[in-house]
C-alpha cells in the first residue's frame, strides 16, 4: 500500500493534508493516537503510523463485513462515503459489491493498482523487471534519547548523511529532537554502536547538544528583519520554523 499512498516517501503530503507513508488526514491520525504538535506529527512515523495503518485496516474489515475490496476502497475514500454507496445501491436493488458502486476515479482505481503491484512482485520477470535483492535483516534500530539536541548533531556523530537521518526520524518537524515530544531516534543498524560511543565522548566534553533557541516574537516583527538581527539565512529560519 505505500507504494501507492506515498511512494514509501515519509515526507509525503498530499493536497488533503495527508501526510506520512500511509498518507493519514489529520484527523484520521488523532484517531489512532498519531500526535501532531508544533515540533512532531506521528503520521510520519515509520513504526507507529504502521502498526496504526494495520489498525485501521482492521477496523475497516470489520466494518465492511470481511471485503477487503471495499475495505481498501474506504482507505482511500474513507468509510462513510462507501457506506452511503452500498446503502444508495442497496436502495436501488442493484449489487453491493466494489465493482458496482460509484466513487471517485481515484478510488476506482486504487484496488486495481494495489492487485497490479502484487503480480509485479510476485512475479517481475514476466514483467521485464529485475527487483533488487534485500537482505532479511533490520535497517535500522532505535536509540533512546535522554535530552534534547540538534538532527545535524546525530548525522555527525552517526557518520550518516543528514538525509538519512531525517528520512528515518521523518515524524520530527524541527532541526532539533525535542525530548519533551520525541525519546527516541531511528539510528541505521550499521552505525548504532558508533553513534553511541561518540553522543558518549561528546558528553563528557561538555560540548552543546543544542546549537538552536526559541525567539519569542515581538509586533511587527518579519522573518528578514529576525534573520538580519541574529546573522541567520531568511531560507534557513523559514525552513527551521516551517513557515
Amino acid at each position: 500500500m505505500p507504494v501507492i499512498e506515498s511512494a514509501y516517501n515519509p515526507h509525503a503530503t498530499s493536497r488533503a493534508k495527508a501526510a506520512g507513508l500511509w498518507q493519514f488526514i489529520p484527523s484520521t491520525g488523532k484517531r489512532y493516537n498519531l500526535r501532531q504538535t508544533w515540533w512532531i506529527d506521528e503520521r510520519r512515523d515509520i513504526e507507529k503510523s504502521t502498526t496504526a495503518a494495520l489498525n485501521y485496516l482492521e477496523k475497516l474489515n470489520e466494518i465492511m463485513k470481511g471485503d477487503w475490496y471495499l475495505s481498501l476502497a474506504a482507505y482511500n475514500w474513507g468509510e462513510n462515503s462507501v457506506n452511503k454507496a452500498v446503502k444508495k445501491n442497496k436502495r436501488l436493488n442493484k449489487k453491493t459489491g466494489y465493482l458496482y458502486l460509484r466513487m471517485p476515479r481515484e478510488t476506482r482505481n486504487y484496488v486495481p493498482k494495489l492487485i497490479a503491484i502484487k503480480k509485479i512482485l510476485l512475479n517481475p520477470e514476466k514483467y521485464g523487471l529485475k527487483i533488487p535483492f534485500i537482505e532479511d535483516k533490520p535497517y535500522f534500530k532505535k536509540v533512546n534519547i535522554l535530552s534534547s539536541m540538534n538532527l545535524d548533531l546525530v548525522a555527525k556523530l552517526s557518520n550518516v548523511d543528514i538525509k538519512e537521518i531525517r528520512d528515518l526520524n521523518a515524524s520530527i518537524k524541527r532541526p532539533i529532537l525535542n525530548n519533551k515530544y520525541t525519546t527516541s531516534l531511528n539510528i541505521p543498524y550499521n552505525s548504532f554502536e558508533l553513534f553511541k560511543q561518540k553522543l558518549k565522548d561528546h558528553q563528557r566534553s561538555n560540548k552543546p547538544l543544542v546549537t538552536w533557541k526559541t525567539y519569542k516574537l515581538k509586533k511587527l516583527n518579519t522573518l528578514k528583519n529576525i534573520a538580519e538581527s541574529k546573522n541567520l539565512d531568511t531560507k534557513m529560519l523559514t525552513r527551521a520554523n516551517g513557515i
